[in-house]
């Protein structure tokens, strides 16, 4: 019977930065492949490695997410929710990306 992983932020970390027990959390999604596991997330568990990674890394990780974000909308040819003006402003001045600004 396949098994369901629930991964906290501290798994993905300790796999991120080769922490004791990265190995454990590498083998789930290695043995993944073969036994049709599931494995899931919350995404208040990503935000924490998201912070986590920010913290160490810096402020050019944030604007990967933005980046990301942008990707996708274009790419789904969906419309990007934001309030960050800061950045996207260039964007949809030059660009075929459609915004929805919550402020």
């Amino acid at each position: 019977m396949p098994k369901i992983y629930v991964l906290d932020a501290c798994a993905i970390i300790a796999s991120l930065k080769n922490e004791n027990g990265a190995d454990k959390v590498e083998n789930i999604f290695i043995s993944q492949k073969k036994s049709h596991d599931t494995i899931i997330m919350h995404k208040i568990n990503l935000l924490e490695v998201y912070y986590d990674v920010v913290k160490r890394c810096g402020e050019a990780i944030a604007k990967l997410a933005n980046s990301i974000a942008l990707s996708m909308a274009y790419l789904q040819k969906g419309i990007l929710v934001t309030s960050d003006h800061h950045e996207f402003d260039i964007v949809e001045q030059r660009e075929k990306i459609s915004f929805y600004w919550i402020r």
